[in-house]
């Protein structure tokens, strides 16, 4: 063993790796919310446009309003975060199932 690794350099390298690993994924959660908030900011405005363009006349009137959009903006952000959060619980899930799995696999 090299003398300079020493328990505290693993330790050190290893929250090192998991925090370089937990700031990947926040800065793909805030990239992929952030394209869902624009999304939803512009959806009252897609959805006027759409409907006059080809002359859908809709059941429900969406006011093209700043106010509206930064709702839908908001609902956007909120709903890819829950997905973003459902999708890492059901990985994790993944994960701890596996040797059930495995040992209930049926042979072919």
């Amino acid at each position: 063993m090299p003398s300079w690794l020493t328990p505290e350099v693993a330790i050190i390298a290893i929250v090192f790796a998991i925090s370089l690993f937990v700031i990947y994924k926040l800065f793909r959660l805030l990239v992929r919310a952030s394209i869902a908030g624009a999304i939803g900011f512009a959806f009252p405005w897609i959805t006027n446009g759409v409907s006059l363009y080809f002359g859908i006349i809709l059941p429900f009137v969406i006011p093209a309003t700043f106010d509206m959009g930064l709702k839908f903006a908001l609902a956007g952000i909120g709903l890819a975060v829950i997905y973003e959060f459902l999708h890492y619980f059901k990985y994790l899930l993944r994960i701890a199932t596996w040797p059930f799995r495995m040992l209930f696999r049926r042979k072919r």
